[in-house]
């Protein structure tokens, strides 16, 4: 019988999906598929566990970060709520009982809540397992005055430095420790202030 299991690279990352068929290697160990979109990829027994031995020295070592990189949130309290728990999204919807019309309400989505499981349902991007809040919200603050982030306004493909002037929204995605964070801020003086920021692992929201 075959077994499944999830499979990440050094860096915490789904790399691929590990399908056991149980035949056997030319090196006596047993046969793995590794299924990458359209792709098929075999490794063996001895390199599936090289890359569970580097995916948790890399936890290990985020677990110890989140000691020393927290402290510090320049972003305000109801823009931290809104990142990490969110609100959900009511959608009111008339029906009919026993021929009268009447009103249901009900969720049909999550705004923010990066680190709310209940917006995991609804598709939104969570932070990290081994990232506590602090750590997120520290990376988050890290990104808003890192003078080397590279930031474009909302509306177009145009990046600017974090030194450019000129009011409106700007949107960055900047990696911190192998995690994309995409933070998107309005302009304020010589600053940014954030609006929301959340993990990006492509086309996420």
């Amino acid at each position: 019988m075959g077994t499944t299991a999830r499979v990440m690279d050094s860096k915490g990352r789904v790399l691929c999906i590990r399908v056991s068929d149980g035949s056997p290697w030319l090196d006596g160990g047993t046969g793995y598929r590794f299924i990458v979109g359209a792709q098929t990829q075999t490794l063996t027994v001895a390199g599936y566990y090289t890359r569970a031995y580097e995916r948790y020295s890399y936890v290990r070592e985020q677990l110890e970060l989140n000691e020393v990189r927290t402290g510090v949130n320049l972003v305000d309290e109801e823009r931290t709520k809104h990142i990490l728990e969110g609100e959900p999204i009511a959608q009111s919807v008339q029906a009919t009982l026993f021929d009268a019309p009447v009103m249901t309400t009900s969720v049909s989505g999550w705004s923010g809540g990066h680190a709310n499981p209940e917006a995991a349902k609804f598709g939104k991007t969570q932070i990290p397992e081994f990232w506590t809040t602090d750590r997120f919200m520290f990376e988050v603050s890290d990104v808003l005055v890192d003078p080397n982030t590279q930031w474009r306004r909302q509306e177009d493909a145009s990046y600017f430095h974090a030194s450019a002037s000129g009011e409106g929204r700007y949107v960055c995605v900047e990696e911190r420790y192998g995690v994309p964070i995409r933070v998107v801020a309005d302009r304020v003086d010589d600053g940014f202030r954030c609006v929301t920021a959340f993990p990006d692992y492509g086309g996420a929201d």
